[in-house]
C-alpha cells in the first residue's frame, strides 16, 4: 500500500463512523430531514454544498499548478485530495445535522454567513487564476 493510502485510510474510517452517527434515525427522533426543510434552508444548503465542491476542485487544480493552500490552519501546506474531501464532508454533514436539529428558519442566518464565506473563497480563487469552471 502506498504511504498516502496508509496515512488516509484511518480518515476514511473516521468519516464512516461520523456519518453513521449523524445519519442514524434513532439518534434524532425529532430530526427534520431534507424533505421537511423550508425552501430557504434547502436553497442555502445546496448553494453551500455547490460552493464546497467548486472550492475543492479549485484547490486540487491550483495545487497541481503550483499554487499553495491559503487555509493552512485546516488543510496544511500541501493537502492531500482525501483530506479535503473528508474535511468538506464532515463540515457538510455537520451543517445538515444543525439544520435538522433546529426549528425551521432558525439556522438561516448562519447558513447565509457560511455561503458568503465559501463563495468568497471561490471568487478569490477565480481572481488569482484558478477558474470556477474547473469544477465542471
Amino acid at each position: 500500500m502506498k504511504t498516502l493510502e496508509k496515512r488516509y485510510r484511518k480518515h476514511w474510517i473516521i468519516l464512516w463512523a461520523i456519518s453513521l452517527c449523524f445519519f442514524t434515525t434513532p439518534v434524532y427522533a425529532e430530526f427534520r430531514h431534507f424533505n421537511d426543510w423550508t425552501k430557504t434552508e434547502k436553497s442555502l444548503f445546496l448553494t453551500y454544498t455547490a460552493a464546497s465542491y467548486i472550492d475543492h476542485r479549485q484547490t486540487r487544480v491550483g495545487l497541481r499548478n503550483g499554487y499553495t493552500e491559503g487555509n493552512k490552519l485546516i488543510y496544511g501546506t500541501n493537502p492531500h485530495r482525501d483530506k479535503s474531501i473528508i474535511i468538506n464532508t464532515i463540515i457538510i454533514a455537520g451543517v445538515y445535522t444543525l439544520i435538522g436539529k433546529h426549528e425551521p428558519g432558525q439556522f438561516d442566518t448562519v447558513l447565509l454567513g457560511g455561503n458568503i464565506a465559501r463563495w468568497g473563497a471561490v471568487i478569490h480563487n477565480d481572481s488569482i487564476g484558478v477558474s470556477w469552471k474547473v469544477a465542471f
